[in-house]
């Protein structure tokens, strides 16, 4: 029962019993209007007249005929279910605080923006062409005042919404594609000495953890779950490789870059040779991580090792280009910008250019949730976090932000996904998976959906609702005409899946965690309609990807 039902209960129980003393009192003070008009004031200096037995006795006469008529007023859930669209009323009693004057913007229902400002991650499924950018993303943006982590393919994001943000925040653009130079742009260097520097300082100079760290670096640089036999063989010891001389690297000069490792590993004539120095310099340091790994290189066949060092090449040949080599030899960023104030980072890949730079996204993406989800968040201090995740299957796999719903509440960092279809996720993380992102995920913002599967999977998350059905039998006898009606209660969904194939365009359904029985029927704020918006757009520093 909702707060407003049991006050509704308790006035209700209060005022006729009140009312049923008035009456009786009405009637022995000789039909005295004043005890009518003066009503409960009247009543109290005059409940000492009765005895509690007999109080108790008119209270329970006038309180059960009360509590009846709520009990009809109130209704029965349906047997079947409860499913229907939640009005302003549900979803005040949420406890999302959707109507607050604060936080991003979900969408509009009778004129007013429904709204959050709570660490609470957010699914978008919207097929191309159904204005998922200009009704959710772009409103959000322009909405939420926190640090921001945002993936923008088009450049659309940055042109459209940089110059708004850049009031209340510090607005960058990391597009290792480019190849400019301009105050705008940042650079991501994984390695770099002050990232390197920062892991040792928090960790009492361990150098142990920045193994830890490169190693989780070699594993992305080279993935070999997946592969069999040989290639597998070669793949894990090229990165054995890339991890040997970059690790003693950062022991000797706290600081390199994997375009520094390369030409460190490939400038040399002879690999063994240059690996049989290192051994010996670190053996007079006591150095037994290096050693070790170092005479396991050396011990392999020269064949053998040739074909390692190749695979070494053919992986780390793409981020050895000019541009994409200028993009990791520095680093404008650590995790620490995010929280110290709001800073807005705008990752911007062309479409063509995905594949080849996803292992560099995984790294910052790994990089950073790593460093959010290991420190304390303080509420009052530091700045709340928000993965923007447009178009999120385009890039690739990215286990550590699947995993934010889940893990990311208590540590004020979160997530907003949006894909295309059911399909998309399924393909790259499984059923199970994409189920548990399902459920884990706090809000839900559908549009017009063009696939089956999907809408009937939204279709079966809201659940049925009760209602009549009526039917009529025809009796059997040539004779006689009649028969007999009948009623009964049935389940039906309240949105089948055709309701979400058929949705209007700028209409969208929002399902909040825990009353997905009361969705919400709602308008997407489309920015270029919105007065308060539409005069918004336009991009920080003078920077215009397009141009």
């Amino acid at each position: 029962m909702t707060t407003t039902k049991l006050l509704i209960v308790l006035f209700g129980s209060v005022f006729t019993f009140v009312f049923t003393v008035n009456t009786l009192l009405y009637v022995q003070n000789g039909y005295n209007y004043k005890v009518l008009l003066l009503g409960l004031w009247y009543s109290l200096d005059n409940f000492s007249a009765y005895s509690r037995e007999y109080l108790i006795a008119v209270g329970a006469a006038a309180v059960f005929p009360m509590i009846f008529a709520l009990s009809v007023l109130l209704k029965r859930k349906g047997i079947y279910g409860d499913a229907k669209f939640a009005s302003m009323t549900d979803i005040k009693d949420f406890g999302f605080d959707m109507l607050a004057d604060k936080g991003l913007i979900l969408g509009k229902k009778s004129g007013k923006y429904l709204r959050n400002d709570d660490n609470q991650s957010i699914l978008i499924v919207a097929p191309q062409g159904t204005g998922k950018s200009a009704g959710s993303i772009i409103p959000m943006l322009y909405s939420y005042t926190g640090s921001a982590i945002i993936t923008d393919f088009k450049g659309e994001l940055w042109n459209t919404t940089s110059k708004q943000r850049a009031h209340f925040s510090t607005c960058k653009l990391y597009a290792p594609t480019l190849g400019q130079e301009h105050e705008a742009l940042v650079c991501f260097n994984p390695l770099d000495k002050t990232i390197i520097d920062q892991i040792l300082a928090e960790h009492h100079n361990d150098f142990d953890r920045v193994i830890d760290y490169v190693a989780k670096i070699g594993s992305v640089l080279f993935p070999a779950q997946h592969l069999q036999g040989t290639e597998k063989h070669f793949t894990i010891k090229a990165r054995t490789l890339f991890e040997f001389f970059t690790a003693y690297t950062l022991r000797l000069s706290g600081g390199t870059s994997i375009p520094d490792v390369y030409d460190e590993i490939l400038s040399s004539p002879d690999i063994k040779e240059k690996i049989a120095e290192v051994i010996d310099l670190a053996e007079s340091t006591n150095d037994s991580y290096t050693v070790t790994r170092g005479n396991s290189l050396i011990a392999s066949a020269d064949e053998e090792f040739g074909s390692f060092a190749s695979t070494l090449s053919a992986k780390l040949d793409a981020f050895c280009t000019p541009i994409i080599r200028k993009s990791l030899k520095k680093n404008g960023f650590n995790y620490t910008d995010f929280r110290k104030s709001s800073y807005s980072l705008y990752i911007y890949i062309p479409t063509a250019e995905i594949e080849k730079m996803q292992p560099i996204l995984t790294l910052l993406f790994d990089y950073l949730v790593g460093e959010f989800l290991s420190h304390d968040y303080h509420k009052e201090t530091d700045q709340q976090v928000t993965f923007f995740l447009d178009e999120f299957a385009r890039l690739g796999k990215q286990p550590n932000l699947v995993s934010l719903p889940t893990l990311g509440r208590s540590y004020g960092t979160r997530a907003v996904y949006a894909f295309q279809n059911k399909g998309q996720m399924t393909s790259l993380y499984g059923a199970e998976a994409f189920a548990e992102m399902l459920s884990s995920s706090d809000i839900k913002i559908i549009y017009q959906q063009n696939e089956h599967n999907t809408a009937e999977q939204f279709s079966s998350l809201i659940g049925k609702t009760t209602r009549k059905r009526k039917s009529k039998s025809r009796s059997s006898s040539l004779v006689k005409e009649g028969g007999s009606n009948s009623e009964n209660d049935e389940g039906v969904p309240l949105m089948l899946a055709q309701d979400f194939l058929n949705l209007k365009l700028g209409d969208v359904i929002i399902v909040a965690k825990g009353h997905a029985e009361r969705p919400i029927k709602a308008k997407s704020a489309y920015w270029e309609k919105e007065k308060t918006m539409k005069h918004l757009s336009g991009y920080a520093h003078n920077f215009n990807i397009a141009a």
